[in-house]
């Protein structure tokens, strides 16, 4: 558990790795919540991710790692007190 900027508790995973990243593109998909039949991602893991934090009122967020990979984070609200 930690706190979030509001003193509230949240639940926050951090997943990274050191491979070739996720392309800007797919990144943008799903910012924007929206696909096309030109430009789509590879898979559905990352929506199913994005899905679910977002049903839960959570935030998901990635960023690039030097020299190379990814950083994940998934912030989760808390439980109810």
């Amino acid at each position: 558990m930690d706190t979030d900027s509001s003193g509230a508790e949240e639940i926050v995973f951090v997943i990274r790795d050191d491979g070739p990243g996720i392309p800007q593109d797919q990144r943008q998909m799903l910012e924007t919540g929206a696909e096309t039949a030109l430009e789509h991602g590879t898979g559905i893991g990352m929506w199913i991710i994005d899905w679910l934090v977002t049903k839960f009122g959570g935030e998901l967020t990635i960023e690039d790692r030097t020299p190379r990979g990814t950083r994940l984070t998934i912030r989760l609200p808390g439980p109810a007190q």
